[in-house]
Protein backbone atom coordinates (compact mmCIF):
# COMPACT_ATOMS: atom_id res chain seq x y z
CA UNK A 1 0.00 0.00 0.00
CA UNK A 2 0.96 3.47 -0.64
CA UNK A 3 1.28 5.94 1.84
CA UNK A 4 0.60 9.78 0.66
CA UNK A 5 1.23 13.04 1.91
CA UNK A 6 -1.75 15.81 1.90
CA UNK A 7 -1.64 19.57 0.38
CA UNK A 8 -3.76 22.36 0.08
CA UNK A 9 -5.25 23.52 -3.49
CA UNK A 10 -1.45 25.49 -3.61
CA UNK A 11 1.15 22.49 -2.96
CA UNK A 12 1.79 23.27 0.80
CA UNK A 13 1.91 19.79 2.91
CA UNK A 14 -0.97 19.80 5.82
CA UNK A 15 1.19 17.65 7.74
CA UNK A 16 -1.14 14.93 7.18
CA UNK A 17 -1.15 11.59 5.62
CA UNK A 18 -3.09 8.97 4.06
CA UNK A 19 -3.04 5.73 2.24
CA UNK A 20 -3.79 5.10 -0.96
CA UNK A 21 -7.37 4.78 -1.84
CA UNK A 22 -8.79 6.28 1.06
CA UNK A 23 -11.27 8.84 1.20
CA UNK A 24 -9.59 12.41 0.94
CA UNK A 25 -11.32 15.70 2.12
CA UNK A 26 -12.73 18.64 -0.54
CA UNK A 27 -9.41 20.59 0.37
CA UNK A 28 -6.78 18.06 0.23
CA UNK A 29 -5.06 17.31 -2.45
CA UNK A 30 -2.17 14.38 -3.17
CA UNK A 31 0.61 15.01 -6.06
CA UNK A 32 1.51 12.96 -8.92
CA UNK A 33 3.94 13.09 -11.81
CA UNK A 34 3.75 12.66 -15.72
CA UNK A 35 6.67 12.51 -17.33
CA UNK A 36 6.98 13.09 -21.10
CA UNK A 37 10.33 11.33 -22.97
CA UNK A 38 10.76 13.06 -26.10
CA UNK A 39 13.91 12.07 -28.75
CA UNK A 40 15.80 14.99 -31.02
CA UNK A 41 12.58 13.86 -33.57
CA UNK A 42 9.88 15.25 -31.02
CA UNK A 43 8.37 11.84 -30.60
CA UNK A 44 7.63 10.97 -27.63
CA UNK A 45 8.20 7.44 -25.60
CA UNK A 46 4.40 6.48 -24.71
CA UNK A 47 3.52 3.24 -22.96
CA UNK A 48 0.90 0.94 -22.93
CA UNK A 49 -0.71 0.13 -19.49
CA UNK A 50 -0.61 -3.65 -18.52
CA UNK A 51 -4.14 -5.51 -19.19
CA UNK A 52 -4.22 -5.71 -15.05
CA UNK A 53 -4.32 -2.27 -14.56
CA UNK A 54 -7.53 -1.11 -12.87
CA UNK A 55 -7.56 2.24 -14.48
CA UNK A 56 -7.13 2.70 -18.23
CA UNK A 57 -5.91 -1.01 -18.88
CA UNK A 58 -4.67 -1.49 -22.44
CA UNK A 59 -4.54 2.51 -22.99
CA UNK A 60 -1.47 4.22 -24.13
CA UNK A 61 0.22 6.89 -21.59
CA UNK A 62 2.92 8.47 -20.32
CA UNK A 63 5.18 7.61 -17.42
CA UNK A 64 4.10 8.53 -13.91
CA UNK A 65 2.68 8.02 -10.86
CA UNK A 66 1.68 9.20 -7.66
CA UNK A 67 3.97 10.51 -4.88
CA UNK A 68 5.26 8.57 -2.01
CA UNK A 69 4.96 10.20 1.51
CA UNK A 70 8.57 11.78 2.33
CA UNK A 71 9.17 12.39 -1.78
CA UNK A 72 9.48 15.33 -4.03
CA UNK A 73 7.54 15.43 -6.96
CA UNK A 74 11.60 14.97 -8.88
CA UNK A 75 12.32 12.27 -6.70
CA UNK A 76 9.05 10.55 -7.84
CA UNK A 77 9.70 10.90 -11.73
CA UNK A 78 12.76 9.38 -11.35
CA UNK A 79 11.68 6.20 -9.00
CA UNK A 80 8.52 5.76 -11.64
CA UNK A 81 11.14 5.99 -14.41
CA UNK A 82 13.13 3.37 -13.08
CA UNK A 83 10.66 1.64 -11.40
CA UNK A 84 8.00 1.20 -14.89
CA UNK A 85 10.84 1.29 -17.95
CA UNK A 86 13.83 0.62 -16.01
CA UNK A 87 15.82 4.00 -16.92
CA UNK A 88 18.64 5.44 -14.47
CA UNK A 89 17.32 8.93 -14.54
CA UNK A 90 19.65 11.76 -13.81
CA UNK A 91 17.58 14.83 -12.37
CA UNK A 92 19.03 17.50 -14.35
CA UNK A 93 17.80 15.71 -16.83
CA UNK A 94 14.43 16.92 -15.52
CA UNK A 95 12.37 19.90 -16.53
CA UNK A 96 9.26 20.69 -14.77
CA UNK A 97 6.60 22.34 -17.22
CA UNK A 98 3.75 22.98 -14.85
CA UNK A 99 0.78 21.77 -12.70
CA UNK A 100 -1.93 20.78 -13.52
CA UNK A 101 -4.92 20.95 -10.43
CA UNK A 102 -7.62 18.11 -10.13
CA UNK A 103 -10.50 17.08 -8.20
CA UNK A 104 -8.16 15.86 -5.27
CA UNK A 105 -4.67 15.61 -7.06
CA UNK A 106 -2.33 18.05 -8.11
CA UNK A 107 -0.41 16.45 -11.30
CA UNK A 108 3.06 17.53 -11.81
CA UNK A 109 4.04 18.19 -15.71
CA UNK A 110 7.60 16.64 -16.45
CA UNK A 111 9.60 16.64 -19.77
CA UNK A 112 13.01 14.69 -20.36
CA UNK A 113 14.87 15.06 -24.03
CA UNK A 114 16.75 11.53 -24.30
CA UNK A 115 16.70 9.11 -27.19
CA UNK A 116 16.43 5.50 -25.22
CA UNK A 117 16.64 2.98 -27.27
CA UNK A 118 13.55 1.12 -26.50
CA UNK A 119 14.89 -2.36 -27.05
CA UNK A 120 17.10 -1.51 -24.04
CA UNK A 121 14.31 -1.08 -21.83
CA UNK A 122 13.24 -2.94 -18.68
CA UNK A 123 9.52 -3.17 -18.53
CA UNK A 124 7.49 -3.32 -14.97
CA UNK A 125 5.05 -6.10 -15.82
CA UNK A 126 2.45 -5.14 -13.90
CA UNK A 127 2.36 -1.36 -15.59
CA UNK A 128 3.70 -1.52 -18.72
CA UNK A 129 3.11 -4.33 -21.44
CA UNK A 130 5.49 -2.34 -24.48
CA UNK A 131 6.55 0.73 -25.28
CA UNK A 132 6.98 3.05 -28.86
CA UNK A 133 8.04 6.32 -29.75
CA UNK A 134 4.86 8.17 -31.53
CA UNK A 135 4.99 11.86 -33.11
CA UNK A 136 2.16 14.11 -32.18
CA UNK A 137 -0.22 13.40 -34.83
CA UNK A 138 0.31 9.34 -33.85
CA UNK A 139 -0.82 10.14 -30.25
CA UNK A 140 -3.95 12.58 -31.58
CA UNK A 141 -4.98 9.46 -33.77
CA UNK A 142 -4.83 7.28 -30.46
CA UNK A 143 -6.64 9.86 -28.51
CA UNK A 144 -9.41 10.35 -30.88
CA UNK A 145 -10.12 5.99 -31.15
CA UNK A 146 -10.04 6.43 -26.98
CA UNK A 147 -6.74 4.32 -27.25
CA UNK A 148 -4.48 7.15 -25.17
CA UNK A 149 -5.39 7.69 -21.20
CA UNK A 150 -7.67 10.88 -21.40
CA UNK A 151 -6.20 12.67 -18.44
CA UNK A 152 -3.21 12.95 -19.54
CA UNK A 153 -4.12 15.86 -22.58
CA UNK A 154 -3.47 18.79 -19.92
CA UNK A 155 0.15 17.92 -19.57
CA UNK A 156 0.39 16.75 -23.26
CA UNK A 157 -0.67 20.33 -24.71
CA UNK A 158 1.77 21.74 -22.12
CA UNK A 159 4.50 19.89 -23.50
CA UNK A 160 3.75 20.63 -27.18
CA UNK A 161 3.61 23.94 -26.31
CA UNK A 162 7.15 24.33 -24.94
CA UNK A 163 8.54 22.64 -27.88
CA UNK A 164 6.35 24.92 -30.19
CA UNK A 165 8.03 28.16 -27.94
CA UNK A 166 11.53 26.18 -27.57
CA UNK A 167 11.78 26.29 -31.08
CA UNK A 168 11.08 29.35 -32.81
Amino acid sequence: MEKWDLYNENGEKLGKTIMRGEKMKPDEYHISVHVWIINNEKNFLIQKRASTKKKFPNMWSMTGGAVLSGETSEEACIREISEELGISLDKNELKKLGRVKRKNGLVDIWIVYNNYDIKNLILQEEEVSCTKWADINEINNLLQRNEFTPSVVEGLKMCIKYITEKNK
